[in-house]
């Protein structure tokens, strides 16, 4: 049986409505068959291109800080000293040397003193007040060590100055190791008042006689090895010295009296151990005064004699009856003895760790220290007495010496210069007490390098 003219609607799931239109045969299916999906589309264009950068923004304006504190200075040792016045003493002592009044703070009565007008140091390690303080009065003094550099914040760098070199100076003035001012009264020549002294002179040293003083008129000072000099059928020496020489060890400059007139011996190694002073023009004026280099002399002394030589042995003994027998070989002569030491001292001479010189019997003291050793004050010294100390590092070297603070050195160098085996020191002290010094003390000058 056939059908014709059948419209059939087939509903797809999510499709719009099939229309079917046509000839059905009665075996034929009546839903239909979806088709497969269709490709997937292109991508749609991308967005338009990034736009320019912005410009960049002006720079700000820099700011400079301001300049930062100047630096000070900081002590780490802080020494204060308190004395009494007594209205004739102007000089107080530290103990220790000060580089000037910069690094001291001194007050009397509690009122601090201007350092401009009223003190000064004097000998490194002394206070000069102008004004004597009065009895009673409390005198301070403070003394600044050990000074550190306090660094301040950096400043702002100043501009570079011009490069401009300064005229050269003048040349400084003709060394010397001691002055003494000549004088003449008597008839009789003096030397810092002294007359007819005993001068010791140290080797390479150089010594000035100055002869301004108006009493030098016609009285030029020589030396002889000749008490009494030409006029006691001496010689001057040396021969050639004079205002024509130099390069002589004696030299003499201007006219004696006037202004400008001294003269210079430099003590050489080979100088007499002892020269005498006289007046060229007039007799007896020196009398026994001299100038002597025989304490510190480089004179070579022979060593001590070598141990003697082994016996020789014995003759054979005589035989019952044979002949008796001969003299032995003469014993070997011993090696010959090291060479004396070529610094003499004469002096009291002592060999240890501990020193006390005493100066009641001579003022020269010759000690050898063999480890760490301490030098004592000096006993038995009068006001005004001079002496010499010798210290010799001992065999081996390379020890200490601490020296007690009574002594007072000039120039602050309290410590010996060698350390090596037999190196020499010596040390030139002078007892500093009496009248109008409540704290005595003793002046000492480090003489270094004499070995």
């Amino acid at each position: 049986m056939s059908i014709s003219g059948v419209e059939v609607i087939v509903q797809g799931g999510a499709t719009a409505s099939a229309v079917v239109s046509g000839q059905v045969s009665a075996g034929a299916s009546l839903p239909g068959i979806a088709g497969p999906a269709g490709p997937t589309g292109p991508s749609g264009p991308h967005g338009g291109p990034p736009g320019p950068s912005g410009p960049i923004g002006p720079t700000g304006p820099g700011v400079t800080g301001p300049s930062g504190p100047i630096g000070g200075y900081q002590a780490s040792e802080i020494y204060s000293y308190r004395f009494v016045g007594n209205g004739s003493t102007d000089t107080y002592y530290m103990e220790h040397a000060c580089s000037g009044v910069n690094y001291v703070v001194a007050s009397v009565g509690g009122l601090v003193l201007n350092p401009d007008d009223d003190y000064t140091i004097t000998n490194d390690s002394g206070v000069l007040l102008t004004a004597k303080p009065e009895a009673g009065e409390e005198v301070e003094i403070r003394h600044f060590r050990g000074l550190s550099v306090v660094v301040g914040a950096q400043g702002r760098t100043g501009p570079t100055g011009p490069i401009t070199a300064g005229p050269t100076g003048p040349a400084g003035p003709e060394g010397y190791s001691r002055l003494y001012t000549v004088t003449v009264a008597g008839g009789k020549y003096a030397f810092n008042t002294v007359g007819e002294p005993l001068l010791t002179g140290i080797r390479g040293f150089t010594y000035r006689f100055n002869q301004e003083d108006s009493s030098n008129l016609t009285h030029r000072l020589r030396l002889s090895t000749t008490s009494g000099g030409i006029h006691q059928a001496g010689a001057q020496y040396p021969a050639s010295a004079g205002t024509g020489c130099p390069t002589c060890d004696w030299k003499e400059y201007g006219t004696p009296g006037t202004s400008g007139a001294y003269a210079e011996l430099s003590v050489p190694d080979s100088m007499p151990d002892v020269l005498y002073f006289y007046c060229n023009n007039h007799s007896a004026m020196g009398g026994s005064g001299r100038i002597t280099g025989a304490t510190l002399a480089l004179n070579y002394k022979t060593g001590p004699t070598g141990p003697a030589g082994p016996s020789g042995p014995a003759g054979a003994a005589t035989g019952p009856s044979g002949p008796i027998g001969g003299t032995g070989p003469v014993g070997v002569a011993g090696p010959s003895g090291p060479a004396g030491n070529p610094n003499l001292v004469v002096g009291s001479s002592f060999t240890g760790s501990s020193f006390t010189p005493n100066f009641s019997s001579t003022t020269l003291h010759d000690y050898t220290y063999t480890g760490s050793a301490g030098l004592s004050a000096p006993t038995n010294m009068s006001a005004g007495q001079q002496g010499l100390i010798v210290l010799r590092q001992a065999p081996g070297g390379g020890h200490s010496l601490s020296i007690e603070s009574d002594y007072k050195f000039i120039d602050g160098n309290s410590t010996p210069h060698g350390h090596n085996a037999g190196d020499i020191d010596v040390i030139k002290v002078t007892n500093v007490s009496g009248a109008g010094i409540t704290t005595p003390f003793y002046l000492a000058e480090m003489l270094e390098d004499v070995r």
